[in-house]
């Protein structure tokens, strides 16, 4: 009799084992049922859209295809603008073009005038008559002839003629000279002779006088 209570504690044992095992799995189930319901409402909250990805790629093309059908179907419709003909083409350029282009070929076709050669001193008796005034002294060096042309080239070059046959014949042969007035015109009009040229030719007729030169 007194083994019985021993066997009775020793079945009670596994019952009570089991039972605790049990409460263990379902505490582990409902975990799982917790962190997998927490994961779906992360999910829902910072989602980027409800609607699924491939749904809006698809209507994405779909309002493209939309929007390059109405491109399409305006640029059909309207009517394109008729060519220029040639004559409008022509007359549309600038007129200043070709008023520009001829008035180049025209400069470049006028020849450049030729410059001036000034004559040369070797021309003259007295180079610088007309700017210096010259002595006695330095007169005295020349012939009756040459002072006679020095004291009428002053005359010639502002263009007065002679009626001396030697001095226009002498004087025409000089590329500086061209005669302009007659003898009498040149003598009756104001002298256009300046001081240093009267001077030179008051010396010069002085000094031929006292001379007795054979050309006055």
């Amino acid at each position: 009799m007194a083994g019985h209570p021993k066997q009775a504690r020793q079945f009670r044992q596994p019952e009570q084992e089991k039972s605790n095992k049990g409460l263990i799995i379902g505490l582990i189930a409902a975990g799982v049922v917790l962190l997998a319901a927490a994961g779906v409402v992360l999910f829902l909250l910072l989602g980027p859209s409800d609607v699924p990805s491939e749904q809006v790629a698809a209507d994405v093309p779909a309002a493209a295809d939309a929007n390059r059908d109405k491109s399409s179907a305006g640029e059909g419709d309207a009517e394109e603008p008729p060519a220029p003909e040639a004559d409008d083409t022509e007359s549309s350029a600038p007129e200043s073009t070709g008023a520009e282009s001829a008035s180049k070929e025209e400069a470049a076709s006028e020849p450049e005038p030729a410059p001036v050669e000034e004559p040369a001193a070797s021309e003259y008796i007295l180079p610088d008559s007309d700017t210096h005034a010259y002595t006695t002294s330095e007169l005295g060096a020349l012939s009756d002839w040459d002072l006679f042309v020095a004291r009428n080239e002053i005359f010639a070059r502002h263009g007065r003629g002679f009626l001396n046959e030697d001095l226009a014949r002498y004087f025409s042969e000089k590329s500086w000279y061209t005669q302009r007035y007659s003898p009498e015109e040149f003598d009756a009009m104001p002298s256009p002779l300046s001081a240093v040229e009267k001077q030179n030719t008051e010396t010069m007729l002085a000094l031929e006088q006292s001379r007795g030169s054979q050309y006055l």
